[in-house]
Formats: structure tokens, sequence, C-alpha cells
């Protein structure tokens, strides 16, 4: 997981390593990206929501649990979902 920031909040990139790749899900919207071997997803994320962010790792994957809104990006920054985490 690796972090940059800006006036907006702060930006989290998520990846599953190993060569078949896997998902990484953000819970509680149950949203799941398909991931190949170096490709991330990234989540805008305000200084609260790092705080109390959860990370399960799971053969295949990682559940990220995150509360409030939020967006994910792709690894180009091209913008996937607003969502909304409880």
């Amino acid at each position: 997981m690796a972090q940059a920031q800006d006036e907006t909040g702060s930006t989290l990139r998520f990846r599953v390593a190993g060569e078949s790749g896997g998902q990484v899900c953000f819970e509680p919207a149950g949203m799941c990206y398909d991931l190949t071997d170096g490709e991330h997803v990234c989540a805008l994320l305000d200084e609260t929501q790092i705080r109390g962010l959860e990370v399960t790792y799971w053969p295949g994957g990682i559940s990220v649990w995150v509360r409030g809104s939020f967006t994910t990006s792709d690894h180009h920054g091209n913008e996937l979902h607003q969502l909304w985490g409880g």
C-alpha cells in the first residue's frame, strides 16, 4: 500500500502481488476489482478514513474496509467509482 497526499485527501494505492494477480475488494460497499500482476487500484481517502482503515488478506486478494464515501481510480488515474463505505 503506497500513499500520496494533496489538498483533497490522500490517495492510497493497493495491489495484490503475485504472478496471477488477484482481487482488491472495498467493503462494505462490495466493489471488487480484478487486477493482473503489476496493476493497482487507488482510493482517495481523508485522514479520518485512513486512521480507521482495515485491510484483511485472503487467498487471492485483500478486503479493504473503509468508512464514509470515497472515490476509486485505476492504475492510469482514471476515476472508476464513487463508493459509500457506511
